[in-house]
């Protein structure tokens, strides 16, 4: 497990400004830290028939059955092996427990609110509909995804019965 738990006691207000950053190719995005359980390297997979196409089966974690969806596939990107950068971000919302496959994970930000704008000037990639904001820093500007939106309901119900969790 990586160095995230979001259990630690943090202050509230820093909390609405923390991100957990991770890339997909050469992309920088981000989700707000309040929807991260915690980050897992990669796991066998089991496959489970008639589940939607980007959600590539479900893990076993520590007794729990969590459907796992790769964000590449998720965002119509070319597909990658996975190697020993690869992991689950584990995510929970909607009262669902999701594993966000990306190619790494960075770090935990700290992004001003001043430095977040809104994405209606996002050009209509795949990703587009899943964009919050653009997070600026001193060196690149982050995507922050709508963690909400990466899944729609009927998706979210599919995987959660899928998993025992509905």
């Amino acid at each position: 497990m990586y160095g995230v738990n979001s259990t630690d006691s943090v202050d509230e207000e820093s909390v609405n400004q923390l991100f957990l950053t991770f890339n997909l190719g050469d992309e920088k995005y981000a989700i707000d830290i309040l929807y991260i359980k915690e980050i897992t390297g990669m796991q066998e997979i089991t496959k489970v028939p008639n589940m939607p196409s980007f959600a590539r089966g479900v893990i076993n974690l520590r007794g729990l059955v969590i459907p796992v969806i790769d964000m590449r596939t998720r965002f119509n990107m070319t597909p990658k092996d996975y190697d020993d950068r690869t992991c689950a971000i584990v995510v929970d919302f909607d009262e669902s427990r999701i594993g966000l496959i990306v190619d790494a994970v960075d770090e935990v930000i700290d992004i001003p609110e001043e430095n977040v704008s809104l994405p209606n000037a996002i050009s209509t990639s795949a990703a587009g509909e899943f964009v919050k904001g653009l997070g600026r820093t001193s060196d690149t500007v982050i995507i922050i995804l709508d963690v909400e939106k990466l899944l729609g309901k009927h998706e979210i119900e599919s995987l959660a019965q899928v998993s025992g969790t509905l």
